[in-house]
């Protein structure tokens, strides 16, 4: 672990580095939302502010605030090349009890969750894919499986394991 404010600093700067990038991506997503492509044949979607129960395909999904409710699935079903980017200008929460559950071969590392505020994680969550946020994350009862967590403010977090990757 490399500690001490240079490299807090340079951290933070990354982290605001790609919240900025994604949400440039997510202003283009909007731009095109009429045609629902991206440009790479993948889709290019508004999501809800409740995304229980969905099941989405690789692509790029915008919105301001969104999350599931407490005992709620997300699927992201895919091969292992599919790309699935989750962007919001907004917070990003997963209820108690929740899943993000992989299918089709899709993996965790293809799987990226960007918020221009915070990101909370549940009590007993199985969270899955990369997250950056503007903000913080809490997920300090919560079990983030096969993914990290960026952020430019704090960060808890239960466990991060690399069980079912």
């Amino acid at each position: 672990v490399t500690t001490g404010s240079n490299h807090m600093t340079s951290l933070k700067s990354a982290v605001d580095d790609v919240v900025a990038n994604a949400m440039v991506a997510r202003d283009n997503c909007i731009k095109i939302d009429n045609t629902k492509y991206d440009g790479t044949g993948s889709a290019c979607a508004t999501i809800g502010t409740n995304i229980t129960g969905e099941t989405y395909g690789p692509g790029t999904y915008y919105g301001s605030a969104s999350g599931t409710a407490a005992n709620g699935v997300v699927t992201l079903d895919g091969d292992a090349n599919a790309q699935f980017n989750f962007i919001l200008s907004g917070a990003l929460t997963f209820g108690a009890n929740s899943k993000v559950k992989l299918e089709g071969g899709a993996v965790a590392e293809n799987v990226t969750w960007t918020t221009g505020s915070s990101i909370n994680i549940g009590a007993n969550t199985e969270f899955r894919g990369m997250a950056y946020s503007g903000g913080s994350i809490n997920a300090s009862t919560s079990e983030v499986h096969c993914g990290a967590l960026y952020a430019a403010g704090a960060v808890s977090v239960k466990s991060i394991g690399l069980e079912d990757c």
